[in-house]
């Protein structure tokens, strides 16, 4: 049996689509079409049913995606294994993290843990946190940071460890002489029609925003949707429009004269941390890493709990 005609099987089965399943592998989908023929072929069994308009599992292929990600898993930790015997016990930990987070979480992060390390290579992705979650499919990155998204179901949970590192809530980014600068909350149907700094798609703040907005009935004008944060934020602090931001203590944001950042009149809630997937090989760096940032968050809840006990 082809190892390829069960990797392809396994994504149509996990995407409930052949399109996405062929998106996410960079193939036609013609030719993932055609390993899932070959394959029930081979098997002499249908593998796939079709009701109104969606793909579902047989009893058979519930069976063989058992069978799929034990074979996929296995083959892919050995890989890893004989790669991280092969670089003679170098360190290298591919790292994805959202864009909006990169500026305030990667240089402490790069300092402190490479401290532990040392001898660490670090490949960084800077992606959305959907993206984030495609390279862990694609086995592209080991561990991500990314913002949860509520949007997600629980079942599509179950297939990633996932550790929540902070809660917060989203702030209005604008110019300091804005009119509604001097506010101390801000409701969001007020910023109708306002120009707009937008994100990029695919990540948590595009997505979150422009639910909000779609929600309470409120269109902005877009004007720039630049690729770097600090682009977006420089955009607002020359009052080309108005943004949003997660964190007011980015060093960006906070010492910045020209900007103000206000707390929604209903407030935006959101949590971020890591997440990679379950039984996956994870090499002895990503494990450590990993036990490094749940060292590092009970020791901040510790410092919290001493000063609340004052």
């Amino acid at each position: 049996m082809d190892t390829r005609k069960l990797i392809y099987f396994e994504a149509v089965a996990r995407n409930n689509n052949f399109t996405k399943a062929a998106e996410e592998l960079l193939i036609s989908q013609p030719s993932i079409t055609l390993a899932i023929k070959n394959l029930e072929d081979e098997l002499g069994v249908l593998l796939f049913k079709r009701e109104q308009n969606r793909i579902l599992l047989t009893d058979e292929g519930q069976i063989l995606l058992v069978r799929s990600r034990e074979i996929i898993d296995s083959i892919e930790k050995s890989k890893r294994e004989i790669q991280e015997y092969a670089a003679g016990g170098e360190k290298i930990l591919r790292f994805g993290v959202p864009p909006i987070m990169g500026s305030w979480i990667l240089p402490s992060l790069i300092n402190d843990f490479t401290l532990r390390f040392p001898g660490l290579k670090l490949e960084i992705s800077e992606l959305g946190s959907r993206n984030i979650i495609q390279s862990l499919n694609k086995d592209l990155i080991d561990v991500g940071y990314i913002v949860f998204d509520d949007n997600y179901s629980i079942d599509f949970y179950k297939e990633y460890e996932v550790m929540e590192i902070t809660k917060g809530q989203i702030y209005v980014l604008l110019n300091k002489d804005h009119p509604f600068a001097g506010q101390t909350s801000i409701d969001i149907r007020t910023l109708d029609n306002q120009p707009y700094i937008a994100y990029i798609e695919g990540t948590f703040m595009q997505t979150a925003v422009y639910a909000e907005l779609e929600k309470k009935n409120v269109s902005l004008k877009e004007v720039y949707k630049p690729n770097q944060l600090a682009t977006l934020i420089n955009l607002v602090s020359y009052g080309c429009g108005i943004s949003f931001i997660m964190d007011n203590r980015v060093p960006i944001v906070k010492d910045n004269s020209n900007l103000m950042s206000i707390p929604l009149k209903e407030p935006l809630y959101y949590s971020t941390g890591l997440i990679w997937k379950k039984k996956k090989y994870l090499s002895k760096v990503a494990r450590s890493f990993i036990d490094f940032m749940a060292e590092r968050k009970n020791n901040q809840l510790d410092h919290h709990d001493q000063i609340q006990k004052g």
